[in-house]
């Protein structure tokens, strides 16, 4: 096997990470370092990194959509030493927002300890995709969902987070329940119905024009029905057991 030595394709950088055993984290920071030239290791992080980007490409606030904290971490403190502060098109509250929508929390209290906070649109998707322990970190801080958080929350079945978010004085509207209609979620229908939140025609059309004939017939026995234009929407999706 040829000594690593004899390898020309190794630069100085590959053969300095070989003869000291620099670290993993020196070898990222090389990675995310601009000035970086073609060398053996800054091309197998290219390989490595997702969307076909480099790693000088890279915004700081995109390897929070992806939550890469170890990456972010050094990232941030690269522009801490070299900038006073971290402009809006380098990383910004839309760049939290996506982590918190993730489910990355790491990555949220980061962008926090340099002075980049989530939003309430955080928030809300945290809510829509179930990150309950995200919640509850952003509103420790002050950053809470709002009424389209929980309806979001009970149109994916979110239960957990609907009771959350009540508990804390955020309600579901009929949108919720509907939404929760629309896709087959008998069971929030139902555990928004004994908190006097209840669908609308709009719901059971949408039922039916997915099929959930459960849902339909629930809402029926509630006195919730479908109208002329949730039987077309059935007739155009093929629901026949909808319209029989």
């Amino acid at each position: 096997m040829q000594s690593a030595l004899c390898d020309p394709a190794l630069s100085g950088f590959d053969l300095r990470i070989r003869s000291q055993g620099t670290s993993k984290r020196a070898l990222i920071a090389n990675l995310l370092n601009r000035q970086t030239n073609n060398n053996r290791a800054f091309r197998m992080g290219n390989e490595l990194l997702p969307d076909g980007k480099r790693g000088r490409e890279w915004r700081t606030g995109d390897l929070t959509h992806f939550g890469h904290s170890a990456l972010l971490r050094i990232r941030l403190a690269q522009l801490k030493a070299e900038l006073t502060s971290i402009s809006q098109e380098e990383c910004a509250s839309k760049d939290a927002d996506e982590a918190a929508k993730n489910g990355y929390l790491d990555a949220i209290h980061e962008l926090r300890a340099h002075g980049v906070h989530c939003t309430s649109e955080g928030a809300d998707q945290a809510a829509r995709f179930g990150h309950v322990n995200v919640i509850h970190d952003l509103r420790q801080n002050g950053i809470r969902c709002t009424e389209k958080g929980a309806n979001w929350a009970a149109a994916h079945a979110r239960l957990e987070v609907v009771e959350d978010l009540r508990a804390h004085g955020i309600h579901c509207t009929s949108d919720g329940a509907d939404r929760a209609a629309w896709n087959g979620h008998l069971h929030v229908i139902r555990h928004l119905r004994t908190h006097g939140i209840h669908c609308t025609i709009a719901g059971a059309n949408s039922a039916a024009s997915d099929g959930h004939l459960e849902v339909i017939r629930d809402l029926w026995e509630h006195g919730v029905h479908c109208d002329a234009f949730g039987a077309d929407l059935a007739a155009r999706h093929g629901q026949l057991e909808v319209i029989r």
